[in-house]
């Protein structure tokens, strides 16, 4: 699997991977997608626009499909 780091989705790939590959939650999931969407607001970069214009909005369902959406391995692989 090819991880982007400068992708939203990458970037909490490597963030699991880090912390040893744990069963997070889908909330757990969307809370480090949130985390990871403000680490790259600091640094300028926004490859996720329509994602950080939903937690800014708070669409909750969109947010927590969005992260269903993104396949990740600990939650619906391919």
């Amino acid at each position: 699997m090819s991880v982007r780091k400068n992708s939203l989705r990458g970037r909490v790939i490597i963030k699991w991977d880090s912390a040893g590959k744990p069963e997070w939650t889908l909330e757990q999931t969307l809370q480090f997608c949130i985390d990871v969407n403000n680490e790259l607001e600091a640094t300028g970069f926004n490859p996720a626009p329509i994602f950080r214009e939903a937690i800014k909005s708070n669409n909750r369902p969109y947010l927590l499909n969005w992260a269903q959406g993104c396949h990740f391995p600990w939650l619906n692989p391919r």
